[in-house]
């Protein structure tokens, strides 16, 4: 763990207990209803499609399988929120930002600016070393006022454009092609 992590001694759930995530051979139609209240989102990828949802889901997918004979079950995964992201979710500190999940009501320090980021279940909770390099790099080029306008293209959560206009930026033109990372 990152020295500049903010530790805290009280662990604070993450939205979702578990996740259940459906890997489908085949792309879903725009008309595929999934109306359950556990339906979190789906990720294209190629021809492929996966699933999210917050409670098992088996007979909704047989029947959206069912209803499109393109679409096959390849797998289906059960695992903790923590085991998805690659760790606990907590509030941490880079350079002048301080990030922290809506869940976790641990305050910024008083010179920290504080930036409330949703990592839901795709990348994007901002704690991979090429985003923290990244948000390293829009510090220093926003201090130097080197920059106004950023464009963060494959934005994902928004961690790097949010945290462009949290540190001054005066235009961000954020681009994500994939509904579930907006």
């Amino acid at each position: 763990m990152n020295p500049q992590d903010v530790e805290r001694s009280a662990r604070v759930p993450a939205p979702y207990d578990q996740l259940y995530i459906y890997y489908i051979k085949g792309r879903i139609g725009p008309d595929a209803a999934l109306g359950s209240p556990a339906f979190l989102g789906n990720w294209e990828e190629a021809h492929d499609t996966f699933l999210f949802f917050s409670e098992p889901a088996d007979t909704l997918v047989r029947d959206l399988i069912g209803e499109q004979p393109q679409l096959a079950l390849a797998d289906r995964f059960c695992m903790s929120y923590e085991q998805w992201q690659g760790e606990r979710i907590a509030a941490y500190s880079a350079g002048r930002l301080f990030v922290k999940p809506p869940w976790d009501g641990t305050r910024a320090p008083g010179d920290k600016v504080c930036l409330c980021l949703d990592p839901g279940v795709v990348f994007g909770n901002g704690r991979h070393p090429t985003t923290r390099d990244c948000l390293t790099a829009l510090q220093l080029a926003l201090e130097a006022q080197a920059v106004a306008r950023v464009m963060d293209l494959g934005t994902g959560t928004g961690v790097l454009s949010l945290a462009a206009l949290a540190l001054g930026a005066q235009q961000v033109i954020a681009v994500e092609y994939n509904d579930l990372a907006v």
